[in-house]
């Protein structure tokens, strides 16, 4: 367990996003925004690798949005790293869509918090995100050796066109240990799967170091469906921004089409001391389905919890996941001790220049 932290991939950080439009409802969904809130980000796209791009308005045209020009290797998802002819493929997550539970798909969430942390800064190629949430991949075709970790804010870094690194340091409140991990991979044409026994992800809330959150998971599965010439996962649907509000998402779209899965479990205690500070719950409150009765919030606490709650009384214990821990499969009558989170996401490649400061 990584202690008391905030969980951010899914449920939002210290930013206050929800005040008073969720409070400490039932219901704590919103309205929709630049990310959209569902429609038409898919898993099943390959990326293409040539052939020219669109010619709709919200298809940059910026030489610097590719890494090989707009008929190139990479112009389908905008790659700043052409991987076509290399044995290490190095990637960088653009876009992640939260699909379960089904409080996680709340408006609020994916379009105020989520896209903006993940999409990259670079308003000439209509990316117009903070880059403070990125999900770095190398996969070695030699060894079959995949890398994740997780890019510092780019803002700290530089150009996106020079770059990221792994960030790689211990956080003192729990003694995590942050750094790019390792494991084995499978390739199935075009199919890169692998699974990460434990991983936490730095979130950082700001553009600075010293200020982030993680993500914690464990047995996470990632698959990455790649295009023929290595450097997409997904693809950039320009048809689904307008623009006539700047290129941003339509209604219910995405600006990515998802070619990749990405899930683990947390546990249920584990969700419990994973506070969402926006809502003023943890993570296990917005997880049970039930704010009103497994939450727990003493006079003068800032985040009421699972453990002590009218449910937690009732049942003699924290609510019932989703997933079993023990067996890394669905929840049964005997073992119901975590939540399986699930997304899709899509991905272009991207330099990834060691470990930060290394």
């Amino acid at each position: 367990m990584l202690g008391r932290v905030a969980w951010v991939m899914s449920v939002a950080v210290a930013l206050g996003l929800c005040a008073g439009a969720c409070g400490g409802s039932d219901d704590s969904s919103g309205s929709g925004g630049n990310g959209g809130s569902g429609g038409t980000a898919g898993t099943g796209a390959t990326g293409g690798s040539g052939g020219g791009v669109s010619d709709h308005p919200c298809q940059p045209k910026e030489a610097g949005c590719y890494a090989a020009g707009t008929s190139g290797p990479g112009a389908a998802c905008m790659a700043r790293r052409d991987n076509s002819a290399q044995d290490v493929l190095q990637l960088r997550v653009t876009q992640l869509e939260l699909k379960e539970p089904a409080a996680l798909r709340q408006p609020f969430l994916q379009n105020s918090v989520i896209t903006p942390k993940i999409t990259p800064n670079s308003p000439e190629c209509f990316q117009f995100g903070d880059a403070q949430f990125n999900i770095l991949f190398s996969y070695d075709t030699t060894t079959m050796k995949v890398t994740q970790g997780a890019g510092e804010p780019q803002a700290l870094i530089g150009a996106l066109n020079d770059g990221t690194c792994y960030a790689q340091f211990t956080d003192g409140p729990s003694g995590a240990e942050i750094k790019p991990v390792e494991t084995d991979f499978t390739i199935d044409g075009n199919t890169y799967t692998a699974v990460f026994p434990d991983i936490a992800v730095p979130i950082y809330l700001e553009d600075s170091k010293d200020n982030y959150a993680l993500l914690p998971l464990h047995e996470l599965e990632v698959t990455a469906t790649l295009s023929d010439d290595k450097s997409c996962v997904g693809r950039y649907v320009p048809e689904n921004l307008d623009e006539t509000q700047g290129c941003s998402a339509k209604e219910g779209a995405f600006a990515y089409e998802n070619a990749g899965t990405y899930k683990g479990y947390v546990t249920v205690e584990e969700a419990d001391t994973v506070d969402i500070t926006s809502l003023g719950y943890s993570l296990c409150v917005l997880l049970s389905g039930n704010v009103k009765r497994w939450q727990n919030k003493p006079a003068g606490a800032t985040i009421g919890r699972c453990d002590g709650s009218q449910g937690f009384m009732e049942e003699n214990g924290f609510p019932k996941g989703n997933w079993c821990s023990s067996t890394n499969s669905a929840a049964t009558d005997t073992c119901f001790d975590a939540w399986l989170i699930e997304s899709s996401f899509a991905a272009a490649g991207a330099t990834i220049n060691g470990v930060c400061g290394g």
